[in-house]
């Protein structure tokens, strides 16, 4: 996984360099989370939920105690998921296919009845007014001519105690999303239970946990060369009804102010994979993605990398953060971000995701988020403001885009209670 602050970034530095300062933050979380964080994942239980297959994959050294422990472990973890009659292959053995597995069933889904739609657990940094008027500031910006689209973005935060795992898997049924993520840092373990080497995690870092919800990738590398990034412009909520629903997303189709923040970025991304990729393309151009609780503008951006120049860690520096988290042009619009929003943002905005050593890597956006630690929970939300952006039609989407962590975190409380 890769967490890391997207807005550390000095005003009066030049652009061509890279420095940062220490901004103030809006709770204590940030105390517990750091800048990074990796994790050298050599024993990997993967669950291909396409193929419904599960492979277990080990790094280690052939031949001797590591193939044995190696060996060791995979029929520890078989027995523990209770996969009878699963083959186990070491590096170097005949390939033999995964024995099928069905996935588990989920929970029922009635679980949010009875949450209040109006109850809001998560609670805003700053007042609304406020926001508003930070608005007005981009607008302003934007009219001036320093920038032409700015990503603001706000902290929500509660202080109610949350065991990570268990919200997580609230979060998957109530908002499902093609690049959500659970990572935690120094948790409560019972590894040893099923024969895993805890010995060489982290355990001077505090614990912290990340549940993601992300509809959004920010960039995937194919260890052939070929990256791919999906930046997210444009958001609406769901129909109460088929045509109800139909309509909303023909709306966001349609709307020319979402189509204008999808596009700069568009133009954004291409120019940062163009640092580093032979060629790069748009396959797709601002369609709509259909999700949970939201509609999607979503584009795809495509390249590929010069490979006898640029490495995978040098195509990932070349695009972050995310231009979607942004806004453009990149470097000025960060530090207009610097200078008006009160607190870093932390891991909100920054991407998580893993980095293989075949070169290969996929990295999320990191919205629809939910950090905790033992000192509670927060949540990012925001958007961008571009020249047609209407301050109260902006602030009321931030609510929309956190609604789903939300309702997570009522569903959390009627379920398992919470301080």
């Amino acid at each position: 996984g890769k967490l890391v602050h997207p807005t550390r970034v000095n005003p009066k530095a030049d652009e061509s360099k890279s420095s940062c300062h220490i901004k103030g933050q809006c709770n204590n979380n940030d105390a517990y989370v750091p800048d990074s964080a990796f994790l050298f994942a050599d024993r990997v239980i993967v669950w291909d939920h396409l193929e419904k297959k599960i492979y277990l994959l080990v790094w280690t050294k052939t031949g001797g105690n590591a193939a044995q422990a190696a060996r060791s472990w995979m029929s520890n973890v078989q027995k523990t998921l209770i996969i009878p009659d699963t083959k186990v292959v070491v590096k170097g053995s005949p390939k033999v296919e995964p024995q099928e597995v069905e996935p588990p069933r989920n929970s029922e889904q009635c679980i949010v009845l009875g949450v209040p739609n109006d109850k809001e657990v998560l609670i805003s940094s700053i007042p609304d007014d406020v926001y508003v008027k930070q608005i007005e500031s981009c607008l302003a910006l934007i009219k001036m001519g320093e920038t032409y689209e700015v990503c603001l973005t706000k902290q929500l935060y509660s202080t109610v105690t949350v065991d990570p795992s268990k919200f997580y898997e609230l979060l998957r049924e109530i908002n499902p999303a093609p690049y959500g993520a659970f990572f935690e840092i120094n948790p409560v373990r019972s590894d040893e239970a099923i024969g895993i080497d805890c010995s060489h995690s982290n355990r001077g870092t505090s614990s912290f946990a990340i549940c993601s919800s992300s509809p959004e990738r920010f960039l995937r590398v194919n260890r052939n060369g070929t990256v791919e990034s999906k930046p997210i412009k444009g958001t609406i909520k769901r129909g109460r009804n088929v045509a109800e629903d139909l309509e909303l997303a023909e709306t966001l189709r349609s709307n020319v102010k979402d189509r204008a923040e999808n596009l700069m970025i568009v133009d954004l991304v291409r120019n940062d994979l163009g640092r580093v990729c032979e060629s790069v393309s748009v396959p797709k151009l601002m369609q709509v993605e259909t999700y949970e609780t939201v509609h999607q503008l979503v584009s795809t951006v495509t390249g590929c990398i010069d490979t006898e120049r640029y490495s995978t860690l040098q195509t990932i520096r070349a695009a972050f953060p995310g231009g979607s988290m942004t806004g453009a042009p990149k470097l000025r619009t960060m530090k207009i971000i610097d200078e008006i929003e009160p607190c870093e943002r932390g891991v909100y905005s920054g991407s998580l995701g893993f980095l293989s050593i075949n070169g290969a890597a996929d990295l999320n956006i990191v919205i629809r988020t939910a950090v905790i630690t033992p000192n509670g929970v927060t949540v990012g939300t925001g958007g961008a403001i571009v020249a047609l952006s209407d301050p109260t039609e902006e602030l009321n989407e931030t609510k929309l885009k956190a609604e789903a962590l939300n309702t997570s975190m009522c569903s959390y409380i009627i379920k398992h209670g919470g301080v």
